[in-house]
Protein backbone atom coordinates (compact mmCIF):
# COMPACT_ATOMS: atom_id res chain seq x y z
CA UNK A 1 0.00 0.00 0.00
CA UNK A 2 1.40 3.40 -0.95
CA UNK A 3 1.86 6.16 1.61
CA UNK A 4 -0.80 8.31 -0.07
CA UNK A 5 -3.34 5.47 0.20
CA UNK A 6 -2.58 5.08 3.91
CA UNK A 7 -3.57 8.69 4.51
CA UNK A 8 -7.00 7.95 3.06
CA UNK A 9 -7.75 5.32 5.72
CA UNK A 10 -10.17 6.40 8.45
CA UNK A 11 -9.79 5.08 12.00
CA UNK A 12 -11.25 6.19 15.31
CA UNK A 13 -8.69 7.44 17.82
CA UNK A 14 -9.58 7.73 21.51
CA UNK A 15 -8.08 10.12 24.04
CA UNK A 16 -6.63 8.09 26.91
CA UNK A 17 -5.75 11.00 29.15
CA UNK A 18 -3.44 13.96 29.68
CA UNK A 19 -0.18 12.03 30.23
CA UNK A 20 2.05 11.52 27.17
CA UNK A 21 -0.70 12.64 24.79
CA UNK A 22 1.56 12.10 21.77
CA UNK A 23 2.25 8.47 22.71
CA UNK A 24 0.10 5.92 20.88
CA UNK A 25 -1.31 2.83 22.57
CA UNK A 26 -3.18 0.17 20.63
CA UNK A 27 -5.21 -2.32 22.65
CA UNK A 28 -5.84 -5.31 20.43
CA UNK A 29 -6.69 -8.97 20.07
CA UNK A 30 -3.96 -11.48 20.84
CA UNK A 31 -3.29 -12.91 17.38
CA UNK A 32 -1.16 -9.90 16.37
CA UNK A 33 2.30 -9.26 17.76
CA UNK A 34 5.35 -7.14 16.98
CA UNK A 35 8.48 -6.26 18.96
CA UNK A 36 6.66 -3.80 21.26
CA UNK A 37 3.61 -5.97 22.00
CA UNK A 38 2.83 -6.92 25.61
CA UNK A 39 0.31 -9.71 26.18
CA UNK A 40 -2.02 -9.81 29.16
CA UNK A 41 -4.95 -12.08 30.02
CA UNK A 42 -7.12 -11.97 26.89
CA UNK A 43 -5.79 -8.68 25.51
CA UNK A 44 -2.59 -7.22 24.10
CA UNK A 45 -1.12 -3.72 23.85
CA UNK A 46 1.30 -2.40 21.26
CA UNK A 47 2.94 1.05 21.50
CA UNK A 48 4.54 1.18 18.05
CA UNK A 49 2.88 3.39 15.42
CA UNK A 50 3.92 0.85 12.74
CA UNK A 51 0.91 -1.24 13.75
CA UNK A 52 -1.20 1.44 12.04
CA UNK A 53 0.38 0.54 8.71
CA UNK A 54 -0.37 -3.14 9.37
CA UNK A 55 -4.00 -2.27 10.20
CA UNK A 56 -4.33 -0.19 7.02
CA UNK A 57 -2.90 -3.06 4.96
CA UNK A 58 -5.17 -5.66 6.66
CA UNK A 59 -2.12 -7.30 8.28
CA UNK A 60 -2.86 -6.02 11.77
CA UNK A 61 -4.99 -7.39 14.61
CA UNK A 62 -8.58 -8.39 13.91
CA UNK A 63 -9.87 -6.15 16.72
CA UNK A 64 -8.20 -3.00 18.02
CA UNK A 65 -8.68 0.27 19.87
CA UNK A 66 -6.32 3.17 19.15
CA UNK A 67 -5.57 5.51 22.07
CA UNK A 68 -3.40 8.62 22.46
CA UNK A 69 -2.10 9.35 25.95
CA UNK A 70 -3.11 7.83 29.27
CA UNK A 71 -4.33 8.79 32.73
CA UNK A 72 -2.25 8.33 35.85
CA UNK A 73 -2.78 8.62 39.58
CA UNK A 74 -0.65 9.31 42.64
CA UNK A 75 -0.26 6.59 45.29
CA UNK A 76 -3.68 5.83 46.79
CA UNK A 77 -5.53 8.33 44.57
CA UNK A 78 -7.28 5.76 42.38
CA UNK A 79 -8.29 3.69 45.40
CA UNK A 80 -9.74 6.83 46.99
CA UNK A 81 -11.73 7.60 43.85
CA UNK A 82 -13.07 4.03 43.79
CA UNK A 83 -14.06 4.34 47.47
CA UNK A 84 -16.24 7.37 46.68
CA UNK A 85 -17.80 5.64 43.67
CA UNK A 86 -16.10 7.71 40.96
CA UNK A 87 -15.19 4.45 39.21
CA UNK A 88 -16.89 1.14 38.62
CA UNK A 89 -15.14 -2.19 38.36
CA UNK A 90 -16.09 -4.97 35.99
CA UNK A 91 -14.58 -8.10 34.52
CA UNK A 92 -12.37 -7.70 31.46
CA UNK A 93 -14.72 -8.03 28.49
CA UNK A 94 -13.07 -7.74 25.08
CA UNK A 95 -16.49 -7.55 23.42
CA UNK A 96 -17.07 -4.25 25.23
CA UNK A 97 -13.54 -2.94 24.73
CA UNK A 98 -13.61 -3.51 20.97
CA UNK A 99 -17.25 -2.48 20.50
CA UNK A 100 -17.41 -0.29 17.38
CA UNK A 101 -20.21 1.90 18.73
CA UNK A 102 -18.58 3.75 21.62
CA UNK A 103 -21.89 5.03 22.93
CA UNK A 104 -22.78 1.46 24.00
CA UNK A 105 -19.54 0.70 25.86
CA UNK A 106 -20.17 2.58 29.08
CA UNK A 107 -23.69 1.23 29.59
CA UNK A 108 -22.52 -2.34 28.95
CA UNK A 109 -19.57 -1.93 31.33
CA UNK A 110 -21.89 -0.54 34.00
CA UNK A 111 -24.28 -3.47 33.56
CA UNK A 112 -21.32 -5.84 34.08
CA UNK A 113 -19.94 -3.96 37.08
CA UNK A 114 -19.26 -5.49 40.46
CA UNK A 115 -21.76 -4.91 43.23
CA UNK A 116 -19.96 -3.82 46.38
CA UNK A 117 -21.25 -5.13 49.71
Amino acid sequence: MKKKELYNEEVTVFWGGPVEEKQIYILHSEEYENETTKNYEGISITRDYKILFDIAENKGPQRYLIILGYSGWADGQLEGEIDIDHWILSELDTQIIFEKESINKWLKAYENSFIRL
